[in-house]
């Protein structure tokens, strides 16, 4: 199947007082449409820079040195901005983590979302017709009709996060970029929001990229698995590859410090030290400080991605 999304040797640097550094460095991975990715990994592993990159959204001091992002065939790194408008939202939408800080505290929820349909290029819609579509929209993510009129902030955090999955999807996009979409949500709410992405996928034929640091999550919504370190690939792979058989060992000491409901009573792992600094990334392998494989070829030479089974993507000198 060709993939609706293809990113080829994507790397992105920061520029802090005229120095690059390197924040994410050769990613490539898939999405087809109908099915999901997780970006998995420890905050500052370079997860929501490869998603805001995606649809050219990074800040001012980021910048992508190297790479193709492919969407249906176009490269979206050769587009100019006023084409890159065509493509942002209508075929890719993201859901932005913290959604009370991303919607507008002092604008009406169903006026938000209208304003994202009526800000769809070629497309002429008055906000008369565009208001009459928000009820449409927000009876697919489960918000009753009665409470569009509503402000943020009378709305609870599962309800507002359901809000941005709906603005999200006001344009009808065929890829759907969830930024950690359950953070601060209580687990029953989370199990909503989760369910909720699980059949927009199925209802829609959406593709999900859903960024997360949650095993838990990934375990639950997605068929796909990309693990990053240190802006690099660790190891790349479908749910089940992932988490039967994990042949990083980043990826291993993550599964071990996840509780297992079959083993309530085992004891936790936990991974010493802290991930690399920009400035201060290792010469060999990234993860190489804190690894309890490591030898001596770890600290100088940095480990090629390879396929380990077909389809199955590991970065490490002792995957075998």
């Amino acid at each position: 199947m060709t993939p609706i999304l293809d990113v080829r040797n994507l790397s992105i640097d920061y520029l802090a007082n005229g120095i690059a550094l390197h924040a994410v460095e050769d990613i490539n991975f898939q999405i087809n449409k109908g099915r999901s990715l997780a970006l998995v990994g420890e905050s500052g592993c370079g997860k929501t820079t490869t998603m805001l990159s995606l649809l050219r959204l990074l800040p001012a001091e980021g910048r992508i040195v190297s790479g193709k992002i492919i969407y249906a065939g176009t490269d979206l790194l050769s587009l100019s901005e006023v084409q890159m408008r065509e493509y942002r939202w209508n075929r890719m939408a993201i859901v932005f983590q913290g959604a009370m800080n991303a919607l507008n505290p002092v604008q009406r929820i169903s006026d938000q979302i209208a304003e994202s349909i009526m800000r769809q290029p070629h497309t002429r819609v008055s906000r008369k017709q565009a208001l009459s579509q928000v009820g449409d929209l927000i009876e697919i993510v489960g918000i009753p009709e009665d409470r569009a009129r509503q402000y943020p902030h009378q709305f609870s955090g599962g309800m507002r996060q359901r809000a941005m999955i709906a603005m999200a999807l006001a344009c009808k996009p065929d890829i759907l970029i969830a930024d950690e979409p359950t953070t601060a949500l209580d687990v029953m709410i989370q199990a909503q929001i989760l369910s909720l992405l699980q059949s927009l996928q199925r209802d829609l034929g959406l593709a999900v990229l859903l960024v997360t640091h949650d095993l838990g999550v990934v375990a639950e919504v997605c068929d796909d698995v990309l693990v990053m370190y240190g802006g690099k690939v660790a190891e790349y792979g479908t749910v089940d590859e992932i988490f039967n058989n994990p042949c990083h060992p980043y990826t291993q000491r993550l599964l071990e410090a996840f509780p297992d409901v079959n083993n309530p009573t085992a004891a936790l792992a936990s991974i010493p030290g802290h991930p690399p600094a920009l400035d201060e990334i290792p010469l060999g392998c990234r993860f190489e400080p804190r690894c309890h494989l490591r030898t001596e070829i770890c600290k100088s030479v940095s480990p090629t991605a390879r396929d380990h089974n077909p389809g199955h993507i590991v970065a490490c000198h002792h995957a075998e």
